[in-house]
């Protein structure tokens, strides 16, 4: 029975250099100090994260897990040459 179907969607975390606040770190921190750390840390629980989502099948027989890749979906969408050229509704 599909009663108990367990299906995981996992997202990963983007880099630092993805977030919002980004460049008000960059701004308030001099040599942007911040970033290597923080990125670094990114990596690190993204290895351990794609580790996670490859033990839970084992973990739960039947389980469906997708890991998400946002940093790529992040480039995707920021990447000009990706997007739809604007539409003008002037005549």
């Amino acid at each position: 029975s599909d009663v108990y179907k367990r299906q995981f969607l996992i997202l990963n975390v983007p880099s630092f250099d993805r977030a919002p606040v980004a460049e008000l770190v960059a701004s308030s921190s001099p040599g942007d100090a911040a970033r290597p750390p923080m990125n670094e840390s990114i990596r690190a629980w993204n290895a351990r994260l794609a580790q996670y989502a490859a033990e839970l099948p084992g973990r739960y027989p039947g389980a469906e897990v997708e890991l998400y890749d946002t940093a790529t979906w992040l480039d995707e969408v920021r990447c000009p040459r990706l997007l739809p050229s604007p539409v003008s509704t002037q005549d």
